[in-house]
């Protein structure tokens, strides 16, 4: 990887976690459990930018949930979303 590679790759990173810090509208990270992709580390760090994240683990799944399990996807997005609404009426 070139310098100037790295340097755009950090400061795309920067530019990832400000917005991610500035986001106000409800979020949801569903995570695969054996997901190679999304460390432990990498959701707790998701968790300090966006404290009111909700976050799904679906312990049995690979990283393409909705590939390997789309039911277990709809339900995490129907449980979200229902809360969500139920809670700003």
């Amino acid at each position: 990887m070139s310098i100037s590679t790295e340097r755009e790759s950090s400061e795309h990173a920067v530019r990832l976690r400000a917005a991610a810090a500035a986001l106000s509208v409800p979020a949801l990270a569903v995570r695969a459990g054996r997901s190679e992709v999304v460390s432990d580390a990498g959701l707790e760090e998701l968790h300090r930018l966006i404290p009111h994240l909700r976050s799904v683990d679906v312990p049995s799944l690979g990283h393409t949930i909705a590939g390997d399990d789309n039911n277990a996807l709809v339900g995490s997005l129907r449980s979200f979303l229902r809360d969500e609404v139920s809670s700003s009426c």
